[in-house]
């Protein structure tokens, strides 16, 4: 009898100890993956705040690379690291075709790849009120300071006056002039605004709450301002699209709408028509603030005024002289067929196609182009693998109607609206990076969200849930 107490002391111990440690252990992923998620999102949100904060987030790369080394081991060793497969081979892949190449030290690409794979898997890593706490800060971090910057924005489009970084800009000999955020290219900074805006929706439609839905009802119609005035053609669509998306997935869920396949040819007749129109109203606004600039400054003389004279029809034909890039760098491939294997540094990339386009480009304005150019054919069907599997999370949410929970629509709104974006922009690439990592983020929760493990949490013990 006193054998069996002891033993069963015993075992109890080893269990509390067990306990303890992977206690600790998942403490310490949650912090790394709240760090990195902090860290990387401000580092990268740069131009928005004071030069001072960020000269304090530059003197903590090491201790934020420390902790993006935590959360990427910690995915590896999840249970649900299967859900990061993809992301993970391509990482292994980046890192074996760059000592192919030797060109492994310094190498973004790789840093990068790392990162993604931290956006992505790291929310699996969370509990569910983790997670939600997470996203949460992160979209109001976000929300606020492009809430307030885009009301400045406005004022100095009407007025042409400069405020803090924020002014109007010219390109092309000043035939085209728009709102500039801090000299961010206005395709990068105009993607800010509208992944902001996804994760809005998500949080009101998620908790609905009056303060989130009335911050929401304030920086919509903000943010379609400000995607206008920077006269992004890019993010013009994928706006759109997410517009479109959210407004189609409202009326499913209405009792008339029909159900089965005439609701699905519903719901696509509808985005068609929605995404015209608000494509059409983002061009509309633009004209309109253009109208009201040069009305309120008849003195303003040489001064900039809002304006753009491109004709989307005609660069249609060329996606803004996109193809050209395109057939460039497939030219560059056939020339060097070693690039269709193992890529090529990242140094490198454009030097051929610049000669062969005689223009100065700096990315290949395409996520896929951009990925075959990099990693070659195998890290380009890495990236289509991934793709697809979220295409095959996401359709069902669109066909269900109300069945499905309405922030998982919201979020495949998001997903599906940035790779629009990314058929103009190399999205998931170094050249894209706010973009790319929030890209990263809204796959995460999409794939946790639709995965059944809304409440469950996998850490370094793959039979441990809560």
């Amino acid at each position: 009898m006193e054998n069996a107490l002891r033993k069963k002391t015993e075992y109890l111990e080893q269990q509390y100890a067990g306990n303890g440690k992977r206690f600790w252990a998942d403490r310490l992923l949650s912090a790394a993956v709240f760090v990195v998620f902090f860290y990387d999102l401000a580092y990268y949100f740069q131009g928005f705040y004071p030069d001072g904060l960020f000269q304090l987030l530059t003197h903590a790369v090491r201790v934020s690379m420390l902790f993006e080394g935590i959360v990427l081991l910690g995915v590896v060793l999840s249970a649900q690291r299967r859900a990061s497969l993809l992301l993970l081979l391509n990482l292994c892949w980046l890192i074996l075709t760059r000592l192919i190449l030797g060109s492994f030290s310094g190498e973004s690409v790789i840093h990068w790849a790392a990162r993604y794979v931290c956006f992505f898997g790291g929310l699996s890593l969370l509990s569910v009120k983790q997670r939600d706490t997470l996203c949460a800060l992160i979209t109001l971090g976000l929300a606020v300071p492009l809430a307030l910057w885009a009301s400045v924005g406005v004022f100095a489009a009407l007025t042409g006056r400069a405020v803090g970084g924020v002014c109007l800009a010219a390109e092309q000999e000043a035939s085209l002039v728009y709102l500039s955020f801090f000299d961010i290219h206005r395709n990068k900074s105009a993607s800010y605004f509208v992944c902001t805006a996804g994760l809005l929706l998500y949080q009101a439609h998620k908790r609905r709450a009056p303060f989130r839905r009335g911050f929401a009802a304030f920086f919509l119609p903000l943010t379609f301002c400000t995607v206008a005035l920077q006269h992004s053609r890019s993010n013009y669509l994928a706006f759109s699209v997410l517009l479109g998306l959210t407004l189609v997935c409202s009326l499913q869920r209405l009792r008339f709408w029909p159900r089965g396949r005439a609701g699905d040819a519903a719901a696509l007749c509808a985005l068609t028509l929605f995404v015209a129109v608000f494509y059409t109203g983002l061009d509309a606004v633009g004209d309109g603030f253009a109208t009201l600039s040069g009305g309120m400054r008849p003195e303003a003389g040489a001064a900039l005024v809002l304006s753009d004279h491109r004709n989307t029809l005609t660069d249609s034909r060329t996606l803004t002289g996109r193809t050209e890039i395109w057939r460039a760098g497939l030219r560059t491939i056939r020339e060097n067929p070693s690039i269709a294997l193992i890529g090529l540094p990242m140094g490198s990339i454009m030097t051929r196609v610049n000669e062969l386009t005689a223009m100065p480009h700096v990315q290949m304005h395409n996520i896929l182009f951009q990925q075959l150019m990099t990693a070659g054919i195998p890290g380009l069907l890495l990236y289509c693998l991934f793709l697809l599997s979220l295409f095959k999370r996401i359709i069902p949410l669109f066909r269900r109607g109300g069945e499905e929970r309405a922030e998982l629509q919201v979020i495949g709104a998001l997903l599906l609206s940035l790779m629009v974006y990314g058929v103009f922009e190399p999205l998931l690439s170094p050249t894209i990076q706010l973009a790319s990592l929030l890209f990263s983020m809204a796959a995460g929760l999409l794939t946790e969200g639709s995965g059944g493990r809304s409440k469950e949490r996998s850490g370094l013990s793959p039979t441990k849930s809560r």
